[in-house]
């Protein structure tokens, strides 16, 4: 009885195991090609470069693949990206990059061709998880408030650039608008320097004439 429940627990652990590790590569079997897909670098952390890894196998050898036969996508909820397909350095390995910016579980879905065989498929790939867990030494808590100063710090330095940006933008459409008024004033003073002389040189015609009058009329003889 006691060796019973003994190997129950044992079995219990190894399921609970197997179901941790469910997503680390899935496998799809297309006609004669075996894909086992998942992350590259594993376990997948929030924040970190990474690969969507396929693998393709075929008669226990390296199958190698036109990248642009599939097209390869992933989904985080109801967010879907593009994907890049790309050869890795081994033969029958391919990787699309990508960084993980979300806890949690991701699907990737390829549709096209493999070795002339159609396929359209989704795969669940390993959950990505907080890269804290693997921290070590573990941050202090001035590490902590260092960090979240900086990042402020940063912060007001990028408002603070975009503040004299547009200052000196502004700065700028106010000397043009000075500039306009300025060639204005000088035009008007311009128009009103011609209108001026026009206006001398008629006071000056009117009072010749009438000079000229005054002396025609001191000339003409007197009649008795």
């Amino acid at each position: 009885m006691q060796r019973k429940i003994i190997y129950g627990i044992l079995l219990l652990v190894s399921i609970l195991i197997m179901q941790s590790n469910a997503y680390a590569h899935t496998e799809l079997v297309v006609g004669d090609v075996t894909i086992s897909i998942g992350w590259l670098n594993e376990p997948p952390l929030i924040g970190e470069f990474n690969y969507v890894y396929f693998n393709f196998v075929k008669d226990d050898k390296p199958f190698i693949i036109e990248p642009s036969d599939l097209e390869v996508k992933i989904r985080y909820g109801g967010v879907t990206k593009d994907l890049e397909l790309e050869p890795l350095e081994k033969l029958g390995e391919y990787g699309a990059p990508i960084i993980p910016t979300r806890l949690g579980s991701y699907v990737v879905i390829i549709k096209g061709t493999v070795d002339g065989k159609p396929v359209d498929a989704e795969f669940p790939i390993e959950d990505v998880e907080d890269k804290s867990r693997l921290n070590f030494p573990e941050e202090t808590s001035n590490a902590s408030e260092l960090q979240a100063i900086t990042t402020q710090l940063q912060s007001s330095i990028n408002q603070l650039q975009l503040n004299i940006e547009q200052a000196s933008k502004k700065a700028e459409e106010s000397n043009k608008v000075a500039e306009d008024t300025l060639d204005a004033v000088k035009s008007l003073r311009n128009d009103f320097d011609k209108v001026y002389n026009f206006g001398m040189l008629g006071i000056g015609l009117g009072a010749a004439g009438v000079i000229m009058g005054i002396i025609a009329m001191i000339k003409k003889p007197k009649e008795y």
